[in-house]
């Protein structure tokens, strides 16, 4: 896998704890008195001239007629000088920012700021074809160190002299942002402005304008640009000349005059960009692992393991993990069993091991001084569950040296540390998610050691945390050196046994020692740990009281901990940020049921309309939708606004249309670009509308929008979606895929989001032929593989097998199909199915196809209807089953389907209408009016996916105010109410 860029647009400025107000600095100017290296040096820069080897002042001061004004003049004398009495082949006279400068005058990670300055070029200056900075920004500290990163730079070419400004890459590429003239700036001054973001991906804009009238002569800008470096402390500026002497004959003696050097620091740290940036970074990882990994299996049990707890397996293990290396990589399996192993595990590149359900690996007791399984400088690598690992060791998995890595959904048990990185060079894009460290005997999670390598981008969510005697996090480094940054962990939750610490981190460096090898740990984030049971300190810090470089630049929000006799300890820190760290219980989900803490509504026990109340709910809760769910962009937000648009015809009131176009047009610039928006966490992120079919139902409301208020941007972003569709990978039977990442998997309510959008494109913008056409393909290819027998009814997802059958763990292993018919994904279907008969013409060619198929579901639906409430069931065919309950979201999506067949026609009002009525019954008796005067709804489930078996669909959680069964309920209300509400309104 090739390193991962996470190049976006900036996000914006929501910054918890961390927004400032612009501060000026202090203006460096000249006053014609104070010695002019002291007076540099009183501004905080530090003076780079040549003076040991050509003994006068460099950096001398003026009055300048035009400024009215002293002037600070900075001299190279093409014969004299060198670069501070060294190289030789080059010359410099410079001030630049340094270790010892304010803090605030220093470009930190994720910081924006403003440099301002005047300069004045000689009428008669003379550039060369090489390189003649008068402005850099470089980074203090790292491999790069000596490169820049911006510069300002005269230079003569193609038989003319120009000003360019530029950017160059960590790999020494330069990038021409804006060139003019140098004629342009010659003997006159000139004022720049220069806005800086310091990280990657950052910004950088400059301009320049004639200080005589304002006018401006060049300008620069991007937002997408590396402005950080590796091992970098910070970004500092640097003004006056730095040039090369390869070409001396085009040289001369030359003064360049500066005056206003200032900075101005726009905000601080940005932490919502950064948490921004790490979990898309992640997710890419996770992305480009699964397309990476080859899909060919090696099953331990071919190279003679015996899951019986009784015969070593090591050496099986070891020939099944090489021999799937030197096949390229793919999965190594481990079926259920118990698997004895006398000898530690050695991962290698491009390898999957996945331990089945069931699957134990069972390491030697006497293990005690290595670790159990381990990776050295490898890459490509995923170690997935739900198995079980167990033993004593050193620790359970060591990962060294190693990047691109998964592990999840595993089971540790270990004597040391459940998890370790480390690294002699660099370990990075490590991701633990949803594992469960069940019992440690030191710390679950340990980043660094006394290693003098980098660890970066790591990221840990959705864990679940045992019996951890020690420390929950343990990040630390030695007087080895090393560097942590850029660790993200969120969403983590511990049982309660009580830890010594939650988060320790560390400068295992004492004040006396002679090391110049300072640790470097920064830029960490953590966000929602929940129930932390501490006997000692919650967060603590052991940082050095005498360094420049303490544990700096950590942030940690909503953090439960219970018990601590200190909850924070932050020795010698600096920019530790801490938001809502208590120890009262933290709800990290609330949101989702209740919206904003003031939203009330004037509603009596029973409103006139269901409908209309819960709309009103929704608004009420959600003044922002795009703060409602989980992700800004859904698909769930999309399904509202249709059943807004029906309210919307059904009262003419225009709230609901304006309420859907205050929520799209957050995403879509006015050009039709796709912006980031924050969701309620205040995670910003541009929509992913071409990685899944969920994210492409929003379409549908593009299109909606473009087709009441005509605007192109509204054309131009469904444009983009309808490309992307066309290019969306497929079965061989040209079944969509339901994410890119679901490889060979077609899932039921896939169907609908899909073909909500392209119905609806083809109808209002275009390519009409191929979007019906599509759309058809779609649902007759789904009725084609997924129905329950001979029965009308689908199941939740069908499958192709052949793509990577293991992890399909519900496709039964010769049909594909998965096992239950889940209400709402058949609710789903159903829509689409009514959708499509309202949307395509009657001629069309598959139109009387979906008809019979609509006429045979409703069928199936009117015969498993439960006669006593009238709704139907969480797996909608085994009502007599045990443990099965009515369920409200499915039970509203068939009561909307089956009045709209009445509608339109296509089945038999007499045959349905008692149906639907029931049905109506059913949802609004699982609906109540509360406190506040809004809407509850329920008896659903909140999100979901493919399940494997019949106990996990009627034994998985139920919420309140469950998001799709919310919007199903104003559909199916409004589509029963519509005659009554129109009544009403005359």
């Amino acid at each position: 896998m090739n390193n991962i860029q996470k190049i976006s647009s900036l996000f914006l400025l929501l910054v918890i704890c961390l927004q400032v107000n612009a501060q000026a600095g202090r203006t460096a100017n000249a006053d014609g008195k104070t010695d002019t290296y002291k007076l540099i040096e009183s501004f905080g820069y530090g003076v780079e001239v040549p003076d040991c080897k050509h003994p006068i002042k460099h950096i001398m001061q003026q009055y300048d007629d035009e400024l009215q004004k002293q002037v600070f003049v900075f001299t190279l004398h093409a014969q004299l000088d060198d670069d501070r009495c060294g190289a030789q082949d080059r010359q410099r006279t410079e001030i630049k920012t340094f270790g010892t400068s304010p803090e605030s005058m220093k470009g930190h990670r994720g910081k924006t700021q403003k440099y301002k300055w005047k300069f004045k070029l000689d009428k008669d200056f003379q550039p060369s074809p090489n390189f003649c900075h008068i402005h850099q920004i470089k980074a203090d500290a790292g491999p790069n160190a000596g490169a820049p990163i911006v510069t300002l730079t005269p230079r003569f070419k193609g038989g003319k002299e120009v000003l360019e400004f530029n950017v160059v890459s960590p790999q020494n590429s330069s990038t021409i942002l804006a060139e003019e003239d140098l004629s342009l700036f010659k003997g006159t001054w000139v004022e720049v402005t220069e806005t800086i973001l310091h990280d990657n991906p950052g910004t950088i804009e400059l301009e320049i304008k004639r200080v005589s009238d304002g006018k401006r002569l060049l300008y620069g800008k991007s937002n997408k640009v590396d402005m950080w470096r590796e091992g970098a402390r910070f970004n500092r500026p640097k003004y006056g000349i730095y040039r090369s002497l390869k070409e001396p004959s085009y040289l001369r003696d030359e003064s360049v005059l500066f005056a206003d050097i200032e900075f101005i620091e726009i905000s601080d740290k940005n932490y919502t960009q950064r948490t921004n940036i790490g979990w898309e970074l992640a997710t890419d990882v996770e992305r480009e692992l699964l397309a990476v990994l080859p899909q060919q299996t090696f099953n331990v049990i071919d190279f003679g393991a015996l899951g019986n707890n009784t015969n070593d397996c090591s050496e099986a293990f070891k020939n099944a993990i090489e021999k799937c290396y030197k096949m390229g990589g793919g999965v190594v399996l481990v079926p259920k069993g118990m698997y004895k192993l006398n000898a530690p595990l050695y991962l290698l590149s491009n390898i999957h091991l996945l331990l089945s359900e069931g699957a134990i690996l069972s390491f030697d007791p006497q293990m005690k001084s290595v670790f159990l399984i381990s990776s050295d400088n490898q890459e490509n690598i995923r170690l997935t569950g739900p198995g079980k690992i167990r033993g004593n060791g050193k620790g359970a998995i060591c990962l060294s040296d190693s990047r691109n890595i998964l592990v999840s959904n595993c089971d540790f048990e270990s004597l040391g540390d459940n998890i370790t990185i480390q690294a002699n060079i660099k370990s990075e894009n490590i991701i633990l998610k949803n594992n469960y460290f069940r019992k440690s005997g030191k710390n679950a999670i340990t980043l660094g050691g006394s290693t003098p390598g980098v660890i970066r981008n790591i990221f840990a969510e959705q864990n679940t945390f045992g019996v951890i005697p020690k420390y929950i996090v343990h990040m630390y480094g030695t007087d080895r050196g090393g560097l942590l940054e850029d660790t993200w962990m969120r969403d983590n939750y511990s049982e309660g046994y009580p830890c010594e610490t939650a988060f320790q981190l560390e400068q295992l460096v004492s004040d006396s020692s002679k090391s110049t090898n300072i640790p470097i740990l920064w830029y960490s984030y953590f966000e929602n740990f929940s129930n932390l049971n501490v006997t000692d300190k919650g967060i603590s810090f052991t940082s050095l009281s005498k360094t420049t470089q303490p544990i700096e630049s950590m942030w940690f929000k909503n953090i439960q901990i219970i018990g601590a006799k200190e909850i924070i300890n932050r020795h010698t820190t600096r920019d530790i940020y801490v938001d809502n760290v208590s120890t009262k219980p933290i709800d990290l989900f609330d949101i989702t049921e209740t919206g904003v803490i003031n939203a009330y509504l004037p509603y009596a026990p029973v409103p006139q309309f269901w409908s209309v109340t819960a709309a009103e709910s929704t608004m009420a809760r959600y003044p922002d939708f795009t703060k409602a769910y989980w992700n800004a962009w859904t698909y769930v937000n999309s399904y509202m606004a249709c059943a807004f648009e029906h309210l919307y015809k059904a009262t003419g009131d225009d709230t609901y249309l304006k309420y859907i176009k205050s929520y799209i047009d957050n995403f879509i610039d006015k050009d039709g670009n796709f912006v980031a928006v924050s969701n309620y966490k205040g995670l910003s992120r541009i929509p992913n509308v071409c990685d899944n079919l969920d994210n492409m139902m929003p379409g549908n409301t593009l299109v909606m929008l473009y087709e009441y208020y005509k605007e192109p941007r509204y054309k131009k972003a469904a444009d983009y979606i309808f490309t992307c569709l066309k290019d969306y990978p497929r079965n061989n039977d040209g079944g969509f895929w339901h994410g890119k990442g679901l490889h060979g998997q077609m899932w039921i309510d896939g169907v609908f989001m899909g073909q909500m959008f392209l119905l609806r494109y083809g109808r209002s913008i275009g390519d009409a032929e191929y979007a019906y056409d599509e759309a058809v393909k779609q649902i007759r290819t789904y009725t084609k593989r997924g129905e329950q027998g001979n029965s009308g009814l689908y199941v939740h997802a069908i499958y192709e097998l052949g793509h990577d059958d293991r992890l399909c763990k519900w496709a039964d292993t010769s049909t594909g199909k998965s096992p239950e018919v889940w209400s709402e994904g058949l609710g789903w279907y159903t829509l689409i199915l009514v959708e499509a008969l309202e949307t395509l013409p009657k001629n069309h060619k598959g139109y009387n196809d979906v008809k019979d198929i609509f006429v045979r579901l409703a069928a199936a639906l009117k015969r498993t209807q439960d006669v006593r409430t009238g709704g139907w069931f969480q797996v909608v065919d085994k009502g007599n089953m045990h443990h099965n309950w009515i369920e409200t979201s499915g039970s509203a999506m068939f009561t909307y389907a089956l009045q709209q067949g009445i509608n339109l026609g296509i089945l038999n009002k007499k045959d349905y209408e008692l149906v639907v009525k029931d049905g109506y019954n059913s949802i609004v008796n699982h609906a109540k009016i509360n406190e506040k005067g809004l809407v509850d709804i329920y008896e659903a489930c909140d999100g979901v996916g493919v399940q494997e078996n019949y106990e996990k669909y009627i034994n998985h959680k139920k919420s309140l105010n469950a998001k799709e069964a919310y919007v199903g309920f104003v559909w199916a209300t409004e589509i029963v109410e519509r005659d009554a509400i129109k009544k009403n309104l005359k």
